[in-house]
This record gives C-alpha cells, structure tokens and sequence, in this order.
C-alpha cells in the first residue's frame, strides 16, 4: 500500500531533553504520493516560561532569547494548531530525519504536556525515518550518494552536511522547513536512485502491521542498525523472534543467532536478565520495536543476502534450537518480564508519559473538554481526571497561559516551584540558570562573532534574573 500523501516535518527546540524542552519552530511539507508538493506548514513561537533553552540550542538556530521571547504566540497555541493539522492530514506518512530517536519522542511529550494526545500521529498514519533509509542505502551501495566524514574521520550522517553535498542548494539549515525540504530532497533521490530500498520503506518499515506480519511468519530475520562504535559501521543481525513482549505486545522479543545458543540456553530467568539489561554487546535477547521504525527483512531477502557474517546453516540450526525448546523460549520472555519490572519509575511527572500507562477513555474524553472551555472553568476540568499526571500538568498549563483564572494559593505554589526549578544548583533534567551560564562559558572562546552575539544577549538576561531573585551570579 503506497500513502496518498507525505507529510514531512521538522522542529527546531530549546534543548534536546525530550521531557522538559519544546519545539520553538515546526515546518512541514505536504506532497503527494510522488513527493511532489502540496502544501507546506510553518509555525513558530516563544517556549513557556517554565522552559529556559539551552545556549547550545540558540547557536543551532541563530537565534536569539530576545527573539524567542517576542514571538506571538505562545507553546500552548502553537503545538494545538500542530494537533489540528495532524488529524487534517491523517492518513499520511510521516517522514523525519532522527524522527524516531528525537523529534517523535519529543513532540509526544510536548503534545503530553499540554493535554493533548501524545499519539495523535500514529493514529491512522505511517511514518518513516530517513536517516536509517539513507544509512541503509550507504550500507548498500545504493543510492549514489556522497557521505561525509567528521572532523575526526567518522562517517556523518547529519541533515545539514549530507543534503548540500547531494545537491539540496537552499540556505538556512536548522530553520525547520528548510531542514523539512532537505529531508525531502534526499527522499526524492532515493526513490529514483534506489528504488528496491524505497519501496521496501514505504511498503514494509513505515507500517507497524506489515512489519509485525513479516516478523511474526519468519523463521529468521535479518535487522539493519548503524553501530556508532568504532567509527560507525553498518550492522545486519540475523535474528529469530520468540514472540510478542508480555507486557507491551508492540515489542517482539528476539534472539541474535550470531551468539551461539550454547552460552545461556542452561541460565533461569533471574540469569538470563542480566544478558539484557547488563554485559558487554552483543547481547543475545534484544526487541524489535515495531512501533520504532526498525529496518527488518525476511532471512532470504536477496537484498541482504551474505550480510550477516555467519555462515547460513549455522544460523538455521541455532533457530531450530529455539523451536525445539519451548522451555527456553519460555524463560526468556520471563526474563523479559524481570528485566521491565526492574525499571525505576521517573521521579517527575513530565518524564512519566510512558511508565504511567495509557489514560483512560474517561480523561481522554475530559481532555478534549478543557480544550474547548473559557479559562475561568479549565481547573474544574482538571480537577475530574482519574490521572494524577493530568492534574499536575493541567494545573500548570493552565498557570502559563490562563494564571488569573487560579486561586492566589495555587498561583503562588507554581511560581515557587517554577522560580525553585531555574535556581536549582542541584543536577537536574531541565535546563536551569546556573547550567545555563556554565554552558555558556563554555560555549563563548569557540563562536563567532554572530554566535558570540546570541550567549552574550542570553547571559545578561540570565544574571538579570539571579540578581531580581537577590542570588549572586558566579
């Protein structure tokens, strides 16, 4: 099944903390089945007060604080006409580059924080990661195209050196729609260069049912990956699927069959726990994330026939093990099961989005109902959620855009915490002032003079703030 539309989309953020940080800027391309385009998207606007971007995230983007802070409309707006357009363009792919690793993960918890639903894009919709695609066609030699090294001799991947050395003319990189359009450059290309690779990902990889039907009838699957060791190399696994995760049916449990059987097959669930979670890699029981965008083949696949360094027999008698012996198979998965339960819950609410479990029709439906009320009754919303994580979150949403509509109690509680969060000098997931101002002294001897321009701007903002709060800056 080929999509009816693409959309292609990109963000640029404060930071790179996906529980804590916020898109400022998101652009997406709309095309049809073709790539051609159809419409493009381009929204910005200020981070929430609560969220102080990291200096590093000002010099990606050129931008300054001044700049940010000036813009008209706030997260809150910006992300719900964000929402609004994933449920007009669904169904469609989603293309992204690094998507399933940052941006996905990112905006499911920007959409969390601000009540809405954190998988409105993957409902109905595909979605396609081009970085692995274009990794892929490398590992191939498919493609034609031309792969950077690093300063230091690795291979590069990055959107911003690879798409111009292939031919993507527009300036502007770190701006989201012209990082959006580069992305669909290089997808043009491969769907004309490598067509055998292409159709494989819109067919097969972007669709977690057709990945779960190819997984579920195979004897022995091939998985590609990028291993950064080394240098960054190419990786092709061959792997034998055990069976659906008892716990979260999305990941199939699996075995590398380049790790002979013989090293664990005698080791109970408690053992074979540590060969997941601890250990040098390979390690022999892994998942295949179906809702992750993961590169797999049928074993025979021609396309990576001889890519596993293990000789073809020996790959088919390790999996006949397996399929002989359903104790093991069953120790595995309850080694599985131990190794979840040994998962420390988040401290914070904003990194519970997924230990906390799938809110209930009765909060989603409740969800929806704060969208559309006047202020003054969104906390009387907030107040019927059976999710604990959705009073914390509304209670807060609704200080940072509607504070006259709380009580002077609750008002003055969140301005505490949040004045409490940016003076913190302990080690924190967020960004505070004093990780700011050292970042920024770090950052200061190797930038330019536009680069120099932006910290400079951002430190008097951040010392300005210590000294109204009657704290010394170092």
């Amino acid at each position: 099944m080929t999509p009816t539309t693409f959309t292609i989309w990109d963000t640029e953020t404060t930071g790179l903390s996906k529980a804590y940080d916020v898109p400022v800027e998101i652009g997406a391309l709309i095309t049809d089945p073709t790539l051609q385009p159809i419409r493009d998207i381009h929204l910005s606007c200020r981070p929430p007060s609560s969220v102080l971007p990291h200096p590093g995230a000002l010099l990606t983007t050129k931008r300054k604080f001044s700049e940010l802070m000036s813009r008209a409309e706030s997260s809150y707006e910006t992300i719900s006409r964000f929402a609004q357009m994933v449920q007009a363009v669904t169904p469609t792919c989603f293309l992204t580059f690094n998507g399933v690793r940052f941006d996905d993960p990112l905006l499911q918890h920007t959409f969390y924080r601000h009540l809405h639903d954190p998988y409105v894009m993957m409902k109905g919709n595909c979605r396609l990661d081009m970085l692995s695609v274009v990794q892929l066609a490398h590992a191939l030699g498919q493609g034609d195209l031309v792969v950077p090294k690093s300063d230091d001799g690795k291979t590069s991947f990055k959107l911003d050196r690879i798409a111009p050395l292939n031919g993507f003319k527009e300036e502007g990189a770190h701006s989201a729609l012209v990082d959006a359009r580069a992305v669909l450059h290089l997808a043009r290309l491969l769907a004309g260069r490598a067509p055998e690779v292409w159709a494989r990902a819109v067919r097969l990889w972007s669709r977690k049912d057709a990945v779960g039907k190819l997984v579920d009838g195979a004897e022995v699957i091939v998985q590609f990956t990028w291993d950064w060791r080394k240098g960054g190399r190419p990786c092709f696994k061959a792997l034998h699927p055990i069976g659906p995760g008892r716990c979260y049916a999305g990941d199939i449990v699996c075995v590398d069959l380049g790790v002979d059987p013989a090293d664990y097959t005698s080791l109970d669930p408690s053992e074979l726990t540590s060969k997941i979670t601890i250990g040098p890699k390979p390690r022999p029981i892994c998942n295949v994330r179906l809702n992750g965008f993961p590169i797999v083949f049928n074993g025979d696949d021609p396309l990576v026939r001889n890519r596993v360094p293990v000789k073809a027999e020996v790959l088919a008698e390790r999996a006949r093990c397996f399929r002989r012996d359903t104790g093991l198979r069953d120790r595995i998965l309850d080694a599985v099961d131990l190794s979840r339960d040994n998962f420390e819950e988040p401290e914070h609410p904003e990194q519970q989005l997924y230990s906390g479990g799938f809110y209930s029709d009765h909060d989603m439906i409740k969800m929806e109902r704060f969208h559309l009320v006047v202020p003054e009754q969104k906390l009387d919303v907030v107040r019927t959620f059976a999710d604990r994580r959705l009073q914390y979150l509304g209670e807060r949403l609704i200080f940072e855009e509607w504070p006259a509509a709380l009580p002077l109690e609750i008002r003055a509680r969140l301005d505490a915490e949040r004045r409490g969060r940016h003076l913190s000098f302990m080690e924190c997931p967020w960004t505070t002032v004093a990780t700011a101002l050292e970042a920024i002294d770090d950052l200061l001897p190797d930038t330019d003079d536009e680069g120099r321009a932006i910290l400079l701007e951002y430190q008097a903002y951040l010392k300005d703030f210590l000294h109204s709060q009657n704290v010394l800056a170092a």
